[in-house]
């Protein structure tokens, strides 16, 4: 899962991380795993923490109410850039 959220904080377009978040995480069992591992990655908290105060917003709000969990993922990434 470290790898699926490494190409995701690498992601150039949109579109590329739309993609790969349809791939590889099909299963929602598998977001909780790939939201720790982009909180693992984000070594350097001061160049990304737009990305990971979003990210927080967002998990608490899938944990809170029955969302679609990747959209609401992908929107975390996506507010980011």
């Amino acid at each position: 899962m470290l790898a699926c959220a490494r190409e995701a904080m690498k992601a150039t377009s949109d579109r590329a991380l739309h993609t790969l978040l349809k791939e590889r995480l099909e299963d929602d069992a598998l977001i909780e795993e790939f939201v720790t591992a982009l909180f693992i990655l984000c070594e350097d908290r001061k160049k990304h923490w737009r990305m990971l105060r979003a990210l927080v917003h967002r998990w608490s709000l899938m944990q809170q109410f029955n969302t679609n969990q990747r959209l609401q993922l992908e929107a975390a990434l996506l507010d980011q850039k």
